[in-house]
Formats: C-alpha cells, structure tokens, sequence
C-alpha cells in the first residue's frame, strides 16, 4: 500500500475513453454528463480532454475523459498511445441512422483491446453507446442496426462489456413497445465507475489509500505536537 500513497496526481486520475466517427454525437453525450459541474476542455491536438472532479464514497477524485476522431484511428502509433496511456475503461459511440458507424465500432474496440488492459492485466471494459435512437422505431424495420436483436448481436459478437440507447446524448429505454426516458443521463458513466471498482485492487487504489493518506496526515500532526 505504500507504493499507492506515492502515485502522482497523474496515476492517481481515472481516465476514460471515448471513440467513434465523427457526427455520432460524442461530445454531446459528454456534455450531458458534464451538466451543471465544473469541468476544464483541454485541446490536445488529436483529441480532446475534459478533466472534472466526482465524488465517490464520500471522496472527490479527478476525472480525464478523451475524445478521439475516427479520422486518427489509422495515424501512428505512437502518436496515438498518448490517447491510450493510463486508462481504466472506454465507450464505442456509433449511430443508428449510419450502418458505416457499427462497421468502425468494430475497428474502435479491436484498437482498444490490442492498446489497453486493466492495471490488473484484466481486459479494458468496453461500452457500446447507440446514439440518435429517437430517430428509428424498433418495430419498423429499416435497415439491419435499427433491429434490436441485431444490435445485441452486434454487441455479443464484439465482446461489449454493456451497451445503452441514446437519443442526443440522453439515456433512452425500451420498455414493452415503447422507449422512455432514464431520468439519469449519467448512468452510463456511473455504471463504468461501478464495473472499475468492481476489482477490489483498482478500487483501493482511488480509495482506501486516500483514506490511509488522511489518516498519516493526522498521524504526522500528532507526531509534531508537544505534549506537556
């Protein structure tokens, strides 16, 4: 545990990843779970940053979320790794309305897989996101994405981790024949934050040794006090 009281603000940031074409409403989505908090946009260049503060368990830890284009997917590779460095967890962005989208999401999650894994060594969870899915109706079927059993296959076949229904960047549902709104944007997030600290080493890392951090900080005050 000493090792992780000395970890850098750096090491010590959750990093997430989100990847698509272009248009599929990537930063949109962002933005809705960035809705009334503080946040920073960085411009890196090839992507984008937005660093933010989220409460977990009573402690505020810093967040890095980066946004890649498609159009970088093929760059150098060693131009890419920055985008890569450090991560804990990714979304695949695809749309309803673009079939090309679902063909790329495969290359997007093929890419992660070959450049991330957990600290742990444990495969980088992966969440597929169907944005603009106010735009079709399940039960007319248009085109092969817009069928809801495709979809899941689709997410099977590429080993998604979970996969949520947008519409513009807020959470959708289907329940029976109709889709109704999820009154919590953010639940894609909040259940990536969930699937991380579900590995017990990853977790203690963000929190347990910032509560062992208080805890030699009091001891150090202690330790200077004269007592009489």
């Amino acid at each position: 545990m000493e090792k992780d009281l000395n970890l850098s603000k750096e090491e010590k940031k959750i990093i997430l990843l989100i990847c698509g074409d272009a248009k599929v409403g990537k930063k949109t989505i962002v933005k809705n779970w960035l809705k009334n908090r503080k946040f920073t946009q960085i411009d890196k260049g090839n992507y984008y940053v937005f660093q933010f503060t989220y409460e977990i368990e009573k402690i505020s830890i810093d967040f890095e979320i980066r946004i890649l284009n498609s159009e970088e997917i093929d760059t150098d590779l060693k131009i890419n790794s920055n985008f890569f460095k450090n991560c804990l967890g990714a979304f695949v962005i695809v749309n309803i309305e673009d079939e090309s989208s679902f063909s790329n999401g495969e290359k997007w999650k093929e890419k992660i897989d070959l450049m991330c894994c957990l600290p742990n060594k444990f495969p980088l969870p992966i969440f597929l996101i169907i944005n603009k899915c106010d735009k079709i109706n399940f039960n007319e079927i248009e085109q092969n994405f817009q069928k809801e059993n495709s979809i899941e296959q689709y997410s099977l076949e590429n080993q998604f981790f979970n996969r949520f229904y947008v519409q513009n960047g807020e959470n959708l549902i289907k329940n029976k024949e109709k889709k109704e709104k999820i009154n919590e944007t953010i639940q894609p997030f909040v259940d990536m934050i969930n699937v991380i600290f579900s590995f017990k080493d990853i977790k203690e890392k963000f929190i347990k040794s910032e509560n062992e951090n208080d805890v030699n900080l009091a001891d150090k005050k202690k330790k200077n006090c004269i007592l009489f």
